[in-house]
């Protein structure tokens, strides 16, 4: 909530606030979709990997995911990969 992610992306059945314009894909279940390395090179460096599509890319090609490398704490950091880990499934 502190990094605002839930302004982009949804959880089903998280408490995030409601929107329906919500433009980064849908995180539920993305523990099971990717490895912890994945999550966190999404988190440190989101244009090594730029998924190409609606809610994803810049019109320049770039990754709309900002990068958190001087935004996160360590401890910060690994508590989000672990909470994105743990979203297994619905």
């Amino acid at each position: 909530m502190a990094m605002a992610c839930d302004t982009c992306h949804m959880v089903r059945a998280e408490a995030f606030e409601p929107s329906t314009t919500k433009p980064g894909p849908d995180l539920t279940g993305i523990g099971t979709r990717h490895s912890v390395a994945d999550l966190l090179g999404s988190l440190l460096n989101p244009d090594a990997s730029v998924v190409q599509g609606p809610g994803s890319t810049h019109p320049s090609g770039r990754s709309l995911m900002p990068d958190y490398r001087d935004r996160l704490t360590v401890r910060q950091l690994i508590d989000l990969v672990a909470y994105l880990q743990s979203l297994q499934g619905d």
